[in-house]
């Protein structure tokens, strides 16, 4: 079994969670109707993964 050390990375700004208020930029609010009106074609999730050299996505 591999073991996996943890590592703390230093970065020149705060990590937070995003707000309530910042949600729209990360997650689609818009129901079906709104999206048929501005004709769009999917939506797409992605994660970079916990070291930032995955790549997941849902589309």
């Amino acid at each position: 079994m591999m073991w996996q050390t943890q590592t703390t990375i230093e970065y020149p700004f705060a990590l937070r969670p995003a707000s309530i208020e910042e949600a729209g930029l990360f997650y689609s609010q818009m129901d079906e109707a709104e999206d048929a009106v501005l004709g769009t074609v999917g939506h797409i999730r992605m994660d970079f993964g916990a070291s930032g050299k995955e790549f997941y996505h849902t589309w």
